[in-house]
């Protein structure tokens, strides 16, 4: 498919994320970085392997970034933050064992994945309503826990806000780094 074919699905933001730690080399090598930058990455030998690998990274992704906070947040005030952290636990250690297995025996890159790149192409990846979402949504998450500790309800809801506005802050610097990278060209 070429990059004007209405077939072609724009990525989304898990796979935006990802695009950066999964790629192809312009000798044609599929290269995957799971442990991020600095370290070394693999070079996977079939198309399903790294499809199956992009596939872990991205559920990996999303039971860390979806799946535990929504469990937190609804399970904190009745079981308190044991249930959400063993949640986090099982499916971190789940999803890296997973990974692990995959990688046993191919072969590693020779070089690590310079860090700055693979911001650069996360960032390049990245689509403004994605970026822009998230940061909308950080910010009512923001707005409701705050509401939320005015109303008395919860002793978690003010270090909450705290934690939703903090991410908040850190994720105007990725918009603002977006922004630069797209004016570097």
């Amino acid at each position: 498919m070429s990059a004007s074919d209405p077939r072609r699905r724009a990525l989304g933001p898990i796979d935006a994320f990802f695009e950066a730690d999964c790629f192809r080399t312009p000798d044609g090598r599929r290269l995957v970085h799971p442990w991020g930058g600095r370290s070394r990455g693999y070079e996977i030998p079939s198309e399903e392997l790294y499809q199956r690998l992009r596939r872990d990274l991205r559920w990996s992704g999303l039971l860390a970034w979806v799946a535990t906070p929504l469990l937190a947040a609804l399970t904190v005030d009745a079981w308190g933050p044991l249930p959400a952290v063993a949640f986090a636990a099982a499916c971190g250690l789940g999803s890296l064992a997973r990974i692990h297995v995959r990688l046993r025996g191919l072969p590693r890159t020779g070089e690590p994945y310079p860090p700055e790149a693979a911001r650069l192409r996360r960032y390049r990846a990245l689509q403004w309503k994605h970026l822009w979402a998230i940061e909308g949504g950080l910010l009512a998450a923001t707005s409701l826990a705050l509401a939320w500790h005015r109303l008395g309800e919860s002793p978690l809801a003010a270090p909450t806000a705290l934690g939703c506005a903090l991410l908040a802050l850190c994720w105007s610097g990725t918009l603002r780094r977006k922004w630069r990278s797209e004016r570097a060209g």
